[in-house]
């Protein structure tokens, strides 16, 4: 997800496991939320280490966030395709990715083939799984 979002959206949006970016400007720092499995979002501060998330107006009021994706492995993404049917997303770079709905239409890897892009390139990549 790449938009800008408020605390609420974010707080809305955030699944478990996935971390959003906060830009605090004001302060010249950027903060990190992720939610955990018990539903609870904690703020991951390098030094501080993980912290309940406390919102103040100025939080809420003014910082933008951004849902970072949960990127798996090349092995987990193809797990998730063959044996549980999910759909999956290759990351290449910022710019370009190639989505792969599970379903039996072998033409939709044609583009990721004529587009160059090596095995080692898809091994070692970003891929995300659609929930």
């Amino acid at each position: 997800m790449s938009e800008l979002l408020t605390t609420g959206q974010m707080i809305d949006t955030l699944k478990v496991g996935e971390t959003a970016v906060g830009d605090v400007s004001e302060l010249g720092k950027v903060i990190q939320v992720i939610k955990r499995e018990s539903g609870c979002i904690k703020l991951y501060e390098d030094g501080f280490g993980e912290r309940t998330l406390m919102l103040d107006g100025g939080v809420v009021d003014s910082v933008k966030w951004r849902i970072e994706p949960n990127y798996v492995s090349f092995y987990e993404a193809m797990k998730a395709y063959e044996d549980d049917k999910k759909s999956i997303t290759y990351h290449h770079d910022s710019d370009l990715k190639y989505a792969f709905k599970y379903e039996n239409a072998t033409d939709q890897f044609k583009k990721i083939y004529f587009d160059s892009i090596s095995l080692p390139e898809m091994v070692t990549g970003k891929w995300t799984i659609e929930r």
